[in-house]
């Protein structure tokens, strides 16, 4: 559990320091602690967040929390011997050899100052999946997130485009891989995609290095004056409201108006040859020769002509052969294939 104190320090005497407790300020279960129990013990504590609803905790409320605590673990609890008396707390090594793997209470409490924005980022998500019903979250499975053609200013690859595409459709979508393979640049992609579509997106991690990539990113396409890059609410709060009163006094200049004709113009050149592209992807794809399509026909006569002698044999014969003597389809090759096989055989 975790208790919320003050401490202020004595202006009159050195070194010393008086330490208080509000009646307002709460004392909560440790959300860490209780996402492990639910995530890896599989254990609900929610009756036990009961006994601490008004922030104080006596002694046999304690003893009664202790229990029903230990009880889920299949761990015996005796009040009587268990409280005894406050012990120190020791060093993390001292308690590791004395709980090995067995779950255990110590009788002791720890004084410092904490971060706790994973606490937070726990409690915010538990309250989005509590807040959402089976009707929303049908709804939210059927919407369209992204609408028309992807235009990201981002340099995207086919696995990285298929990203933006997918999403239009999916309301999950896990994308996974090792360092270097794009995952910051796809993401930077589907914040544009959303800026594009009037939307807003919320990037949450848990690590600062990973969203100052993004931010960096998105600052290279000018976008950067469009988010907020948040670490700590108290200390950010600054930056973020003269980030916001920038935004204002730049609306109060005049706006540059946008030319709609250009933006189409462009819009249309760019949708024409994206048409183009995907057609010449899809013809090269498409089985032209038996069950062999373009590329592979390509792959196997660069393999042939790599081979100096098969190279001088196929020139020699081109000298001899007239072009329009033959078809050149499929049924073609096998019949004069067959006829070689039994040259072969009888020369």
């Amino acid at each position: 559990m975790i208790w919320y104190l003050n401490i202020e320090k004595d202006t009159r005497k050195n070194n010393t320091w008086t330490i208080s407790r509000n009646e307002d300020q709460p004392l909560i279960f440790n959300e860490l602690l209780k996402s492990h129990f639910e995530s890896i013990e599989k254990i609900k504590t929610d009756e036990l967040e009961i006994l601490i609803e008004n922030d104080f905790l006596n002694e046999k409320q304690l003893n009664i929390f202790c229990e029903q605590l230990l009880s889920k673990l299949n761990i015996p609890f005796q009040a009587a011997e268990n409280i005894a008396t406050i012990l120190p707390c020791t060093n993390k090594e001292t308690i590791e050899n004395i709980t090995k793997e067995t779950a255990w209470i110590r009788w002791s409490g720890v004084f410092g100052l904490y971060k706790m924005q994973k606490q937070s980022i726990i409690k915010d998500v538990e309250n989005l999946i509590n807040s959402e019903s089976d009707g929303e979250s049908e709804s939210a499975n059927t919407r369209t997130f992204f609408e028309g053609e992807v235009l990201s200013p981002i340099e995207l690859d086919p696995s990285q485009e298929n990203v933006l595409q997918q999403l239009k459709t999916h309301h999950k979508l896990i994308i996974q891989g090792p360092p270097g393979t794009g995952k910051s640049q796809t993401l930077t992609a589907l914040i544009t995609q959303a800026l594009l579509n009037k939307q807003k997106i919320l990037v949450v991690c848990e690590k600062r290095t990973a969203m100052e990539v993004l931010f960096n990113n998105l600052k290279l396409q000018n976008l950067h004056h469009l988010c907020a890059l948040i670490e700590d609410v108290y200390i950010d709060r600054k930056k973020i409201v003269e980030n916001v009163r920038q935004q204002i006094e730049l609306t109060e200049h005049p706006i540059i108006r946008f030319r709609n004709n250009e933006y189409e113009l462009l819009r249309t050149k760019f949708l024409s040859l994206q048409e183009e592209l995907n057609h010449r992807i899809n013809f090269t794809k498409t089985e032209i020769f038996g069950d062999d399509n373009w590329l592979e026909l390509l792959t196997k006569s660069i393999e042939l002509n790599k081979d100096s002698s098969i190279l001088e044999k196929a020139n020699s014969i081109n000298k001899h052969v007239r072009n329009n003597d033959y078809n050149f389809n499929f049924v073609e090759y096998n019949l004069l294939l067959e006829k070689i096989k039994i040259a072969n055989e009888l020369f």
